[in-house]
C-alpha cells in the first residue's frame, strides 16, 4: 500500500496551528494582565469622591496599588512572550448609558481593556468592568 502526503496541505495545517497557538498565547497574556489589574483596589481613594485623573500616582509599576494606575500602561518587551506587546486602558463608564465608552467623569464603574499585539496577528483586546462595590445603584 502506498501513502502519499500532500505537503502543501500539511504546511497549511502547520501555519494554522501556529496562528492558533499565537492567538491562544495572546489571549492568555491579555487575561493575565486583566487579572493583574483586578488584584488592586478600585481607586486611590477608599470612598467617593473617586480620583478625577486616571493614571499612576506612584513612581514605578511595582508600587501600583489601584486599577487606574494602569491607565495608559504599555509593555513592548514581555519576558517569556517574545514578539508580543500589551497596552492597557482604564476609564470610567456608566453602564446605564454605555459600558463601552468613557463618560469622562467619576462613576462607580471602571472599564479595563487589555490589547495584545503580535506581528503575526491582528490586535486582540479583552475587557472587564470593575465596580467600586460602594453604593452601586
Amino acid at each position: 500500500m502506498n501513502y502519499t502526503i500532500n505537503t502543501r496541505r500539511f504546511n497549511n495545517m502547520e501555519g494554522r496551528f501556529a496562528v492558533a497557538e499565537t492567538s491562544l498565547r495572546a489571549t492568555t497574556l491579555a487575561q493575565s494582565y486583566i487579572e493583574l489589574v483586578r488584584c488592586n483596589r478600585f481607586d486611590e481613594n477608599y470612598s467617593p469622591p473617586w480620583s478625577i485623573s486616571l493614571g499612576p500616582e506612584e513612581a514605578g509599576e511595582s508600587d501600583y496599588d489601584d486599577i487606574d494606575d494602569y491607565a495608559g500602561y504599555s509593555n513592548f518587551s514581555i519576558e517569556k512572550f517574545p514578539g508580543y506587546s500589551v497596552s492597557l486602558r482604564v476609564f470610567y463608564v456608566n453602564p446605564t448609558i454605555s459600558w463601552e465608552d468613557s463618560v469622562g467623569s467619576q462613576t462607580n464603574f471602571k472599564r479595563i481593556i487589555a490589547t495584545v499585539s503580535h506581528s503575526e496577528l491582528e490586535s486582540l483586546s479583552i475587557s472587564t468592568l470593575m465596580s467600586s462595590r460602594y453604593d452601586v445603584q
